[in-house]
């Protein structure tokens, strides 16, 4: 494997233990009366600020960006951050939290067809395979073999679309990876989102906890940084390196995460299919690259 790879493949699994991190951290901020939308309203908030003061203090001229750019910037902020939080939210409200969750993991094979159809990348078996044991895997890792779920067209709709501008976002980040610099793209898209998420959210509740409780405005930044800033940064650094198809597969590792922590911090059972659920999608994960390999063998023999 060349390095180059390597650190992709590490980015975005680094990417996927953050936001594995996020339903964690979303928890806490039911506990302190927040909702969904304003959990999202934090994220995007404290996200801006942490990185454009960063940016501020180290590189000033990544503020600039030409209209093209901007423009870029702000579809991919609109769609892949507004848009897509409030589908996923709104799925999981009317579906609930596993069925919502599931839903999100269809968006490998809305990679797949946004890749065909704006880089004109090929359909082949090892990326409809790679797709069918990860989403296997996820609906596993996430249901526990139970299946107990209300069914709602305005949910299963918003789950889909979640997928959808979830699965777009490795497509927009290969596309502008190499015309704008990594903070500048994430800036400016946390920008638009945030402008997508405020009317929706509860401004004044969450003005009225961050001054009431500390613990909410660490919880605040922590969101900020750990899901936001830093999972982003990474994903965007891997867009430099990997296919979009591969960065997708590796993204769903973030169920890998979120089922593990949830054992450890919560004491939620593991048991046996979700154990398979987790073979099934680091076994998903592999995939590309075993094909990869096969691939060399045989053009060497």
């Amino acid at each position: 494997m060349r390095e180059r790879e390597l650190k992709g493949y590490l980015c975005v699994l680094l990417a996927a233990l953050f936001w594995g991190l996020l339903g964690i951290m979303a928890n806490f901020a039911r506990s302190y009366g927040l909702g969904a939308y304003e959990t999202s309203f934090m994220r995007l908030f404290f996200g801006m600020i942490l990185l454009g003061g960063g940016m501020l203090i180290g590189k000033p001229q990544t503020f600039r960006v030409s209209r093209r750019g901007l423009l870029f910037c702000g579809i991919i902020g609109i769609i892949s951050q507004g848009l897509f939080n409030i589908f996923y939210f709104t799925s999981i409200i009317e579906l609930g939290i596993t069925a919502g969750v599931i839903m999100l993991y269809t968006s490998p094979a809305f990679t797949l067809i946004f890749s065909r159809i704006f880089q004109g990348a090929p359909l082949t078996r090892k990326k409809l395979l790679a797709i069918g044991v990860t989403f296997t895997g996820s609906i596993l890792t996430v249901s526990g073999g139970s299946f107990d779920m209300n069914y709602s067209l305005i949910g299963i709709t918003a789950g889909f679309l979640a997928g959808a501008t979830y699965g777009i976002l490795p497509v927009f980040n290969k596309m502008i990876s190499s015309k704008v610099e990594v903070v500048t793209v994430m800036y400016y898209s946390f920008l638009a989102g945030l402008m997508v998420v405020t009317p929706l959210a509860d401004v004044g509740r969450i003005y009225t906890s961050l001054l009431s409780d500390y613990r909410v405005l660490v919880l605040g930044v922590a969101l900020g940084f750990l899901p936001t800033v830093a999972s982003h940064f990474a994903f965007l650094e891997a867009s430099k390196r990997l296919g979009s198809f591969e960065i997708s597969i590796l993204a769903n590792f973030e169920v890998v995460v979120a089922a593990t922590t949830a054992y450890l911090i919560y004491n939620e059972p593991l048991g046996g299919v979700r154990v398979a659920g987790i073979v099934l999608v680091i076994a998903g994960t592999l995939i590309p690259r075993v094909y990869k390999k096969n691939l060399k063998r045989a053009k060497k023999a």
